[in-house]
């Protein structure tokens, strides 16, 4: 991974356990990661619910631990009563619950 990516749970995990020689590309985005895999361009990390369902890609289990990362749902504290901002953010948090087998790959 590059940018923001490399430096989150799975990029920190592939540069401590990933001899570099075997990286032969990169993204900052797990969309972009994601046709590469399916253009047979490699493996790649990638969230349950981005690879879930797609036919053009198989699980790689085994490879790696299992991660896991924090998904925040916030804002600035001077926006949090205001009403549009608050039905916002409890219809992100519900529809992330309604999702939370998907997000943690079990459907």
């Amino acid at each position: 991974p590059s940018g923001a990516l490399a430096r989150s749970v799975v990029g920190r995990w592939v540069a401590g356990h990933v001899d570099p020689v075997r990286i032969t590309g990169g993204a900052d985005s797990f969309m972009v990661l994601r046709e590469l895999c399916a253009a047979g361009r490699g493996l790649s990390f990638l969230p349950c619910v981005i690879a879930a369902g797609d036919p053009r890609l198989v699980p790689a289990p085994g490879i790696a631990p299992r991660l896991q990362t924090d998904l925040w749902v916030a804002s600035h504290v001077d926006l949090y009563d205001i009403p549009r901002i608050r039905a916002a953010r409890i219809a992100l948090a519900e529809g992330l619950s309604e999702q939370g087998a998907a997000l943690q790959g079990a459907a």
